[in-house]
């Protein structure tokens, strides 16, 4: 009986372990339109779709090249994936994409998962173009 429940309880913390560990994000907006413009100082929602990331928090960053460098969007470098707020729910975050102004005629938006101790985890991102 005794192995039987030191096994239920292994399996368990296995698959809460599993369900907090992310392993795809994807931004759905800004950038899901061709073509898009996007006006320097307006906000837009940033809406995304994640698998195992409930409670797992992200950092949005602005470029002008695929590859970066990478700036952070204000308030948007410790956004939690839950209903945490008015502004921030599960997959979206409303407002949350301010345009720089930065003149160019590329821009991209990264999203970024953090680790516990807040940095980057760069094997779960994505990149977005609009």
């Amino acid at each position: 009986m005794r192995k039987a429940v030191l096994l239920l309880v292994s399996i368990l913390f296995a698959a809460v372990g599993t369900y907090a560990a992310p392993t795809t994000i994807r931004i759905l907006s800004p950038g899901n339109v061709a073509g898009g413009q996007y006006r320097a100082g307006n906000s837009y929602d940033i809406l995304y779709d994640t698998v195992g990331t409930f409670r797992s928090r992200f950092r949005f960053q602005f470029g002008t090249s695929i590859t970066g460098p990478w700036t952070d969007l204000a308030g948007a470098t410790n956004v939690i994936d839950s209903n945490a707020s008015s502004s921030i729910r599960r997959g979206q975050f409303l407002g949350g994409f301010r345009v720089p102004s930065v003149p160019t005629a590329t821009g991209y938006i990264r999203m970024v998962l953090l680790n516990a101790d807040g940095t980057l985890n760069e094997a779960v991102t994505d990149v977005n173009d609009f």
